[in-house]
């Protein structure tokens, strides 16, 4: 499914997976928590020098099994995000918990970071702030994915505290052009979505 005007939720593919129908996720997970574990991660990227974001893998039974955040600056590389980061440093416990993962992460994933989440099998995905601007949302349709094949659970800005302290730090980071051009690029976004509906 494709959500042109990405608001805060709940989201859930209609996509299913009989292999993974005795799974179980434990839906008390405190989302809130592990958003601030991400942030934490974020902050650690911006004093490196990086782009604030960060992400952590959690387990059904809520076990933090790997946490990072963006290197693309120091590692020199476009392809180290916060959660690429995660995948390619820990591709063993993605086999080890196929379809059994909370992916959290400070910024909506972009379509890079969702598309691998998806084929990586997260069974649920959580982050603390929409991004109108590069999310996923702006151009991957989760409809193409083979029904019988994918499962996942999307939850978008579940704590406004957290939300708001993304949107800072990220804000906080960019160069007076970047600031400019993404705040018209979000306002020019919202009018068309209010004249829209």
């Amino acid at each position: 499914m494709v959500f042109p005007n990405p608001t805060p939720g709940f989201y859930r593919t209609s996509l299913t997976n009989e292999k993974y129908k005795g799974v179980q996720m434990d839906n008390e997970l405190n989302h809130s928590s592990y958003l601030t574990i991400a942030l934490d991660e974020a902050e650690a990227a911006a004093r490196e020098g990086d782009r604030p974001i960060g992400a952590v893998l959690v387990t059904p039974d809520g076990q933090i099994i790997a946490r990072g955040h963006n290197r693309r600056h120091t590692l020199n590389s476009p392809l180290q995000h916060a959660e690429m980061h995660l995948f390619f440093t820990h591709q063993e416990l993605l086999n080890t918990y196929e379809n059994q993962l909370t992916l959290y992460t400070s910024l909506e994933p972009c379509i890079m970071c969702m598309a691998t989440a998806i084929t990586a099998r997260m069974r649920r995905i959580v982050w603390a702030l929409n991004d109108p601007y590069m999310g996923w949302r702006v151009g991957l349709n989760l409809e193409a994915y083979p029904k019988d094949k994918v499962e996942i659970e999307l939850i978008a800005e579940p704590d406004p505290d957290l939300r708001d302290r993304s949107r800072l730090l990220l804000i906080s980071n960019l160069s007076e052009t970047d600031k400019l051009r993404a705040l018209a690029h979000i306002e020019a976004r919202n009018q068309a979505a209010t004249q829209n509906p």
